[in-house]
């Protein structure tokens, strides 16, 4: 290409929502009744924030609960988290793995979760979208420029997102050309995603049927 991009460096992210009990959408009525689904009305989840590259290579994920403090985060024994990596704004804030004082064995278990995230109703906004950048897109570009002698800062990282408001942030959007000027923001046109975002089109179903066979839902 013009901006001389390797596929490493072309990525795509995408949210979707994970519910804590995969349910497969229909059960069984006596007959005559109408239709219902199963677990319908259910709210019970967490945002999952998916990223890959153009190489087909996975990133760490971002995870976001509902909560407002570290103690609304999954308790994992032996896994514990730094301080916020940003300065809250509102209720939301942001953490990451405290790689020194967590135990070996379950930092591997969770290595490909790179932001830990609470927000008042566990849906992603501007915030966790700033620390998506900082926490995860970041270290990746810095190490992916140095594995392949690119120079970091002149290398230029595609980031393709869909237009969820909170891409479009006005505050996102300065903060990225504040701090990260080296990604450029590609916008997938609305109702395009299915056939344009990468994500859309296949990775987040694989993702989500592996869900099902964890939980062994047939």
């Amino acid at each position: 290409s013009s901006m001389d991009i390797p596929p490493e460096l072309v990525i795509n992210s995408d949210h979707t929502g994970i519910m804590y009990v995969q349910l497969k959408g229909g059960t069984w009525n006596p007959l005559g009744c109408a239709p219902s689904v199963q677990g319908k009305d259910l709210k019970n989840q967490f945002t999952l924030l998916v990223t890959t590259n153009a190489k087909g290579e996975t990133l760490p994920c971002q995870v976001v609960f509902k909560g407002t403090t570290h103690q609304s985060l999954p308790k994992i024994e032996g896994l514990i988290f730094s301080r916020e990596t940003l300065p809250s704004e509102k209720k939301s804030r942001s953490f990451i793995t405290d790689a020194a004082r967590s135990a070996e064995s379950v930092k591997s278990i969770f290595a490909n979760i790179g932001s830990w995230s609470v927000t008042e109703n566990h849906w992603s906004d501007a915030y966790t979208s700033k620390t998506y950048i900082q926490d995860i897109v970041d270290p990746y570009y810095r190490a992916t420029c140095e594995k392949l002698g690119k120079s970091v800062g002149k290398q230029k990282l595609v980031l393709l997102v869909d237009c969820w408001w909170g891409w479009r942030d006005e505050g996102f959007r300065q903060f990225i050309r504040l701090r990260f000027p080296y990604i450029q923001l590609l916008f997938v046109p609305a109702r395009c995603t299915p056939v344009a975002q990468p994500n859309d089109c296949g990775v987040i179903a694989i993702l989500k049927g592996n869900f099902f066979k964890i939980q062994d839902i047939r």
